[in-house]
C-alpha cells in the first residue's frame, strides 16, 4: 500500500488545467495495463495446477439444480432500508425490510416494518438535556444500521425457505461491534452463529469494500467463480485492534473461530462486473451455482435478480426522500420557517450553481 504521506504530497497534486490536458492518455496507458495484466494473470491461472482448483465454472447440472431450488420456491432474498430524521426528542427512524422469493413463474415480496423515535437517554428538563449533549450522549447511525441488518437476517432465518439470500455480508461490521448497544452484542453474536449453522446462507455484497477481491474477479469468465479467502482471516485485524473488555475480545475471537472460520469468501461473474459473495464452506459450490443462475436473469447486470428485486421495493415503496419530505412538511406547518429550518438537512441549504 502506498504511504499516506507520500499521497498528499504537493507534488502528487496539480492544478486543473495541468490536470485535464493529460489525463486521457492516462486513463488510457492506465487502461491497456490492466487488459495486459488480465491476459498475464488469466494465463498464470491457467496454467498453476494449485490456483486452477479455487476457480470452477458452474456445470449445465449445476444450472439446472439452481433452477429448480429457485423456481420451486425454496430461495428466499431479503434486504433492508433505513431513513432516519433528528429532532429534539430523538431520531425518528423507520427500517424497512423486503423478502422476495419466486412462486408460480412470478416474484412474490413481503414487507415489513418499523417506525419510532430513538433517543439513548429522554432529558426530563432544559439542565438534563445539556448535560447529556456534554457527555456526547446520543444514538448512533451505526447502532441504526445494526437493528437494520439483525432483522434483515433474523426475517430470512425464520422464513420457510430452505436457502437464505442476504444483501451484504453474512456477519457484518455493524453486528459484531461490542458495546453497540444494551444487549445488543449477545443477541448479534447469537445472531451469527444461528446464520452459521444454518450452512444455507448466502451474503452478496454489491458494492464490496476489498478491491483485492473485485479485481480478482476480472481474471475470471462468464459464469465462472473463485475461492478468494475465509470471513476469519479478513476479520483478525478487527479484533486485534478492538476497543473493549477482555470479554468482548473472547467472544469475538470465539465467534472467528468457531464459526466465520467456516465462511468462504468467493467471487463470481456473470456479466461485466464481478461480484463477492459469502457461503459456508459446506455448501460454496451450490450457493455459487445459486447466485449466478439468478444473475443470468439479469445477465448485463450479473447480479441475483431477487436481491435487486427486494432493493428496488424498498427505494419504491420506503423512499428516503418520501420519509424526510413528510416530516419536513409537518415541521413546517407546526413551526414555520424556524420549525422547519431547525431540523432541515445541511445539504439542502447549500448554495446551488
Amino acid at each position: 500500500m502506498s504511504d499516506f504521506k507520500e499521497i498528499v504530497s504537493d507534488k502528487n497534486w496539480q492544478p486543473f488545467e495541468e490536470f485535464i490536458e493529460n489525463v486521457d492518455k492516462k486513463i488510457e496507458e492506465d487502461m491497456d495495463k490492466s487488459l495486459k495484466k488480465r491476459e498475464e494473470y488469466r494465463k498464470f491461472l491457467i496454467n498453476d495446477l494449485k490456483l486452477r482448483d479455487h476457480v470452477k465454472a458452474v456445470t449445465d447440472n449445476q444450472i439446472l439444480e439452481a433452477e429448480k431450488q429457485l423456481f420451486s420456491g425454496n430461495v428466499v432474498a431479503t434486504d433492508g432500508t433505513l431513513s432516519t430524521f433528528p429532532l429534539l426528542t430523538g431520531v425518528r427512524c423507520r427500517i424497512g425490510v423486503v423478502a422476495t422469493s419466486y412462486k408460480n413463474d412470478t416474484i412474490e415480496k413481503i414487507l415489513y416494518v418499523s417506525e419510532r423515535e430513538f433517543a439513548e437517554k429522554l432529558a426530563s428538563n432544559p439542565k438534563e438535556y445539556f448535560e447529556l449533549l456534554e457527555k456526547g450522549s446520543g444514538i448512533s447511525n451505526l447502532f441504526l444500521q445494526g437493528i437494520m441488518s439483525y432483522k434483515e437476517r433474523e426475517i430470512a432465518l425464520s422464513r420457510k425457505e430452505e436457502w437464505k439470500f442476504i444483501h451484504g455480508h453474512l456477519v457484518p461490521m455493524e453486528i459484531r461491534v461490542p458495546r453497540l448497544g444494551p444487549g445488543a452484542f449477545e443477541a448479534c453474536l447469537e445472531l451469527a452463529e444461528r446464520i452459521v449453522k444454518h450452512k444455507k446462507c448466502v451474503g452478496v455484497i454489491s458494492g464490496s469494500t476489498k478491491f483485492s477481491y473485485v479485481n480478482a474477479g476480472i481474471i475470471l469468465e462468464p459464469g465462472e467463480y473463485m475461492f478468494a479467502n475465509y470471513v476469519a482471516n479478513d476479520i483478525q485485524q478487527e479484533i486485534e485492534e478492538t476497543v473493549g473488555n477482555v470479554q468482548e475480545k473472547k467472544a469475538l475471537t470465539q465467534l472467528r473461530d468457531e464459526y466465520l472460520s467456516k465462511i468462504k469468501i468467493g467471487v463470481f461473474r456473470v456479466g461485466p462486473k464481478p461480484y463477492v459473495f459469502e457461503a459456508h464452506e459446506d455448501y460454496f459450490d451450490e450457493a455459487a451455482a445459486l447466485v449466478i443462475r439468478d444473475s443470468l436473469n439479469q445477465s448485463l447486470r450479473g447480479f441475483p435478480l431477487l436481491i435487486d428485486y427486494a432493493d428496488c421495493i424498498c427505494k419504491r415503496m420506503l423512499a428516503s426522500d418520501d420519509f424526510t419530505q413528510l416530516i419536513e412538511h409537518k415541521l413546517a406547518k407546526k413551526g414555520g420557517y424556524y420549525g422547519y429550518g431547525f431540523d432541515m438537512p445541511e445539504r439542502m441549504l447549500r448554495r446551488r450553481g
